[in-house]
């Protein structure tokens, strides 16, 4: 959804020692640049629902998931 909407970079590597708990994986500081124009001419709210239905059950195939939606 980040890249439909805009382009992300890391800006930043946070090491996992800065946090406490210290988690199991480091962090990054990001900036998404928004481009509104990048698919105009998609609905966005129709490629949501597709991306939550494609990813809502993390065992299944993509095609599973897209038949229960």
């Amino acid at each position: 959804m980040t890249s439909f909407y805009g382009e992300a970079e890391i800006n930043r590597i946070v090491s996992r020692k800065m946090f406490y708990p210290q988690p199991n994986v480091d962090s990054a500081v990001v900036t998404i640049k928004i481009n509104r124009e990048k698919y105009k001419n998609i609905d966005g709210n129709k490629f949501y629902n597709f991306i939550k239905s494609a990813f809502s059950m993390r065992r299944k195939t993509l095609k599973n998931n897209l038949n229960h939606a």
